[in-house]
């Protein structure tokens, strides 16, 4: 892998991670009004910026495939939100981290492409160091099992949306699909949150401010730099560095909010990193 693919997908992960810090900036509104917006201003924000600088158009043929993918990553974020409501975070968290385990199936059994043992290796030592890292948190109570079960839900959606992006961008220019994907994951946002009685209009000045850098951040650079690098990398590996949101997002709280890191979750947190590190090095 070259240099500039393992820099972007790093900065990629960095960006990601500050999405629970910028979303606690956000304490009033609705986790449905926050993920609308979120995708609805990145998605209209690189449609501008394609009026100025043009980015070209999608061929006909690829116009429903990437809006059905942009509605499958809405639905990821509604089962992700509606998994943080019926469980722990923790268990949220964990459980929708799993794609890569999805991406290596479908690789493997459908697509006939080898396992790297390497990327296999990287990916226990990720899914190690998580188990460390939530171990004092999850709840296998028979309470929280549906919760798990929207999260792995999610997961799935997540997963399917990786594996056709690899095979869009092969003839699809970046901004020309992101920018389409985003705007087709508010629609089952949208949608979701007239169900939940959630206004979606009913937003400050103030909150403007931080749906646009959530928009822009762990939207734009995030999803989008790792929607940028599927033309060059497998699904797996990209699906892989998501694991490493939730330690670098407790290093962010720490410094920010002065949040305490216990022994067990920096330890759990460098063997994860560690486990992304032979993932990507071995790519």
């Amino acid at each position: 892998m070259s240099t500039k693919l393992i820099l972007l997908l790093f900065v990629a992960l960095l960006a990601t991670s500050s999405s629970s810090i910028l979303a606690r900036m956000l304490p009033d509104m609705h986790p449905v009004a926050i993920a609308f917006w979120r995708v609805f201003i990145a998605g209209t924000i690189l449609w501008i910026y394609s009026v100025f600088v043009p980015q070209g158009s999608i061929k006909s043929s690829r116009r429903g495939t990437i809006v059905f993918a942009g509605i499958l990553l809405g639905f990821h974020f509604a089962c992700f939100f509606q998994a943080v409501k019926l469980t722990t975070v923790a268990n949220a968290t964990l459980f929708s981290t799993i794609p890569p385990l999805f991406t290596a199936l479908v690789e493997r059994f459908f697509l006939k492409r080898g396992w790297n043992t390497k990327i296999i290796l990287g990916l226990v030592l990720a899914f190690a160091g998580l188990a460390a890292v939530f171990s004092n948190q999850l709840s296998l109570d028979a309470s929280h099992k549906t919760g798990i079960g929207f999260a792995v839900l999610g997961s799935v959606f997540i997963s399917a949306v990786w594996l056709m992006s690899e095979r869009i961008r092969q003839n699809t220019e970046s901004v020309v699909y992101i920018r389409t994907l985003f705007l087709s994951a508010s629609l089952p946002l949208a949608v979701l949150s007239f169900f939940v009685g959630e206004k979606i209009l009913n937003i400050g000045y103030a909150d403007i401010a931080w749906l646009t850098a959530l928009a822009i951040l762990p939207t734009v650079f995030g999803h989008g730099l790792y929607n940028h690098v599927l033309k060059f990398i497998r699904p797996t590996v990209v699906a892989s560095f998501p694991l490493g949101e939730p330690v670098i997002a407790a290093v962010l709280a720490y410094f920010i909010f002065g949040e305490p890191i216990g022994l067990l979750w920096a330890a759990g947190g460098i063997i994860t990193l560690s486990g992304l590190a032979v993932i990507t090095l071995n790519q």
